[in-house]
């Protein structure tokens, strides 16, 4: 035994760690290469004895016959201190813990001591804005190492020479001698590269294990199933990583760093980066604290540089906003809380436990203007007990002071509980605050239903301006080379990337929201990784266009948006804001005008091929014009029934596209229907409200009788149809319909839940109803909880009776399936094997209970 450290690691239990000396002689040789140590350097001994980098520094340092340098207190004080000292004392080599160094990089001098060389980081991830700022004042003279390794595994296993350009996400590179790395998915297999899965470490630097913790050592120190030699272990870190094409190995975080909030999967470590990428923040942690039970939510603690002014720093809504454009909404906290410095632990991390909770300066409020009036103010007391905030102003908005879907569902029935008055979702989505709460119950403002003045502002959307008109003819089909894809950060789009990069030679642009193309390649890569399909990926055909489907000219500088519209041959328009409970008015900027602005850009300077992934739910049975089936040949002309918001946006947006036809430009519009996960390997997306409310049959271990009857057509067939039918001459200008033919019933879909062990009885839909309300009133951080709104009475949001004159007609897509099937790709519905698929991803992922 060479010696016992503590490590606390993320549990925040002590544990002895028992290093032996072989695991010692191991590293030493891999550290002197690694640093390219002589005796001719002089190493500053930094951390402290109870830290494991000690023995590294000190016994790395010494049998490579180099000099170490102890360190005094003095020199850690300030940045200009630790400069000096390292000048006076001659350092050639540090290793400094990465809490440490993101302070020095702020504030690094114009020159660095002159004979140092090399930094050494470790402990945590390496800050993305302190490294970007760092290689902006020194560029790459002095090597930064970036180092990972457990304590478990003897202190370093890998280390990577950051370069100015991986400033965004520093990989932590390649294996030191004699270390494995394996990393693996849930089952313990090897994932593929590029998709994500758990570190595990294996080789001659694996621990013994813990002291007097047999049981702690025998879970996370493992049998290696992958080696040849006899009783070798491997250490299971819980760290998440994925290899990237050239073998360099990239940190992606904890699996105890990403949380579930409302039942989505949130890494924090990603909100760090972001929030992190602004220019006048310093550090960024991000933590899910539960102050109010049931009320989960995510707060962001900052720090800025100290010399900016007050004026110059960023308020809470302006680093929501700049959060908004780069990460899913329930990935953006609802409470920024500034500090002057972060906490820190003796070994120079940051002490998470010890960071404060927000209070109302690190929310988002208007000025405050008191409750008037007994309704308001029992309102606002409703919202005070959800919120857990002090005091709510009659303006302030429910989601600005921290709000969400689940939270809605329980203030919507404790204001029919107390008040006796019901308010549409929709409704409450169009006045968010206690004033407006107030006036619908008031009846000063209207219900929220589906009414005239929705309709009219819909048909008045679906008009395209008289200026848009093809300047010139489009190039051939087999002539596109260069292809503006919008929604490759979503599902069906991320599998149009993949067939586009497979059935073409052409450059493909992605159209993505971010603060700049590094921030949205990485958004697309994870996208990507998410759907397990990064692999299949050339990104050297990839270029990342910063923009915004909301946002004039797609949030384009002039110069960029002309150069769009001289370059691009063909439009894929799969983008889209896609939310079923909000209202119209939410969701029209980017799903209308988005599309609008798209249309207008395939018009100037010449034609181009405009595809429109649309949705066969814009068709009414009106539209089939006595016909008993919606066909590909329906025009999507009776709209004044659709009840969604989102459908309704899709509608006007389809209207849209179909006139574009008649201004010379060739548009190719795809209805598509109920998208399943891939076919191959059932990665499916996960906020579908379909597969939202359909896990309930296997969390109650009920299901509704005859329900969930469904078409489901799987993501890559969907993508493959899409793209096979725009790549064949002579079929533009059609609508198609990329869906399967045949019918996936409830009774398969059970089948297979029992098939994968699951115990399910069949009730009433009106018990199972009551039985998924009850659940989510008791259990409101469940996943679905936030989809109770399409289980109220009749399955309508605002509670409005069905248009008992509208009859159901099913849609029809022989044509689609028959020239896709020509062009070599069949759209078949999803099958026995192919529903297994999905509920196992489901399981793998814990999307899906366990097994009954």
């Amino acid at each position: 035994m060479a010696y016992v450290i503590y490590t606390s690691g993320s549990t925040g239990l002590p544990k002895g760690v028992m290093v032996e000396h072989r695991q010692q002689d191991n590293l030493l040789p891999g550290i002197h290469r690694a640093y390219g140590l002589t005796e001719k350097d002089r190493v500053l001994q930094f951390v402290s004895m109870a830290f494991d980098v000690a023995a590294q520094e000190i016994f790395g340092t010494l049998t490579s016959g180099a000099t170490l340098v102890l360190r005094n207190e003095a020199c850690i004080g300030d940045s200009v201190s630790f400069w000096q000292a390292c000048q006076a004392w001659g350092i050639t080599v540090a290793h400094l813990p990465a809490a440490f160094w993101h302070r020095l990089a702020y504030e690094v001098p114009d020159e660095l001591p002159a004979a140092l060389r090399l930094i050494a980081l470790g402990g945590e991830r390496l800050d993305a804005g302190a490294l970007s700022h760092w290689f902006e004042r020194q560029g790459e003279r002095v090597v930064l190492l970036n180092e990972y390794g457990p304590t478990e595994t003897t202190v370093t296993a890998t280390a990577h020479a950051v370069k100015a350009q991986e400033a965004v996400r520093a990989p932590i590179g390649r294996l030191l001698a004699n270390v494995r790395i394996y990393v693996l998915d849930d089952q313990g297999q090897p994932v593929p590269i590029g998709v994500q899965g758990e570190i595990c470490i294996g080789g001659e630097g694996v621990a013994r294990g813990y002291l007097n913790q047999p049981e702690l050592t025998e879970e996370r120190f493992v049998k290696d199933p992958f080696s040849d030699v006899p009783e070798a272990r491997m250490y299971r870190t819980g760290d998440l990583g994925y290899w990237r094409v050239d073998g360099v190995l990239q940190f992606v975080g904890r699996n105890d760093d990403q949380v579930k909030i409302r039942g989505f999967r949130v890494e924090l470590g990603e909100i760090e980066a972001r929030l992190a990428a602004l220019e006048q923040i310093r550090e960024a942690v991000v933590l899910a604290r539960e102050d109010h039970p049931g009320n989960r939510r995510l707060v962001a603690y900052w720090t800025t540089h100290e010399k900016l002014t007050e004026e110059a720093l960023p308020d809470a809504e302006r680093l929501r906003d700049h959060l908004k454009a780069e990460l899913p909404a329930y990935m953006v906290p609802s409470a920024f809380v500034r500090l002057e410095a972060m906490p820190l632990t003796p070994n120079g991390k940051v002490d998470r436990k010890a960071l404060p909770a927000p209070d109302t300066e690190a929310l988002i409020t208007h000025e405050y203007e008191a409750p008037q009036g007994s309704v308001e103010e029992l309102l606002a007391g409703i919202w005070q007990e959800l919120l857990g905030v002090e005091r709510v102003g009659r303006h302030d908005s429910f989601f600005d002071l921290g709000g969400h879907s689940l939270l809605i569902m329980q203030l919507l029935a404790r204001v029919q509980g107390r008040l006796g008055h019901e308010i549409g979702l929709q409704a409450f989505y169009r006045a968010p605050t206690v004033a407006g709460m107030a006036q619908l119950i008031q009846g000063e403002a209207a219900s929220g239903h589906p009414d005239e003045s929705v309709w009219a502002r819909m048909q008045q959307d679906a008009v395209l301006p008289d200026e848009i008109v093809a300047e010139a003819a489009p190039v051939p089909v087999e002539s596109v080379k260069q292809i503006l894809l919008t929604g490759a950060t979503g599902f069906l789009g991320a599998f149009l990337l993949r067939e586009l990069l497979r059935r073409t030679d052409a450059h493909i642009i992605c159209l993505v929201r971010a603060s700049n193309p590094e921030r949205g390649l990485l958004r697309l890569q994870k996208n990507l990784e998410q759907y397990r399909i990064t692999g299949d990926i050339d990104f050297d055909r990839i270029e990342i266009l910063v923009g915004d489907l909301s946002r004039p000219l797609l949030g384009l500088d002039g110069d960029v948006h002309q150069s769009m519209c001289e370059r691009l041959d063909a439009i894929y328009h799969s983008g889209a804001y896609v939310n079923h409970l909000m209202p119209y008015e939410q969701m029209r900027m980017a799903n209308i005008e988005g599309t609008r602005e798209l249309i207008a850009m395939a018009a100037r300077h010449h034609a181009k091929h405009f595809h429109f992934v649309s949705t066969t739910s814009v068709l009414s049975p009106a539209d089939a014009e006595g016909d008993d089936r919606l066909t590909e040949h329906c025009l999507a002309h009776h709209g004044e029934h659709l009840q969604s918001g989102y459908v309704q946006t899709k509608w006007a947006a389809e209207r849209l596209a179909e006139e574009a036809r008649n201004r010379g430009i060739p548009v190719t519009i795809h209805r598509a229907g109920r998208i399943a996960g891939d076919s191959v390997h059932g990665a499916c997306q996960l906020d579908d409200s379909f597969w939202g409310i359909f896990r309930m049959i296997p969390v109650l271990g009920y299901a509704p009788h005859g329900a969930f009857g469904e078409i489901l057509t799987a993501v890559d067939r969907v993508a493959a149809a899409i793209v096979a039918l725009s790549r064949a001459p002579g079929l533009e200008n059609h609508t198609w319909h990329p869906i399967a033919t045949g019918f996936s019933d409830g009774a398969a879909l059970l089948a297979a839940l029992r098939r994968n062990g699951y115990a399910i009885t069949e009730v009433s839909g009106d018990e199972w109803r009551e039985r998924a309300l009850q659940f989510f009133e008791a259990h409101p951080e469940d996943p679905s909880a936030r989809l109770g709104a399409f289980l109220l009475p009749a399955g309508h949001a605002d509670g409005e009776e069905a248009d008992e004159s509208v009859s159901p007609v099913p849609t029809d897509s022989t044509l689609t399936c028959d020239v896709a099937r020509a062009l070599g790709v069949n759209l078949e519905p999803a099958d026995a094997p192919m529903l297994d698929r999905y509920i196992r991803y489901f399981q793998s992922v814990g999307f899906f209970p366990g097994r009954s």
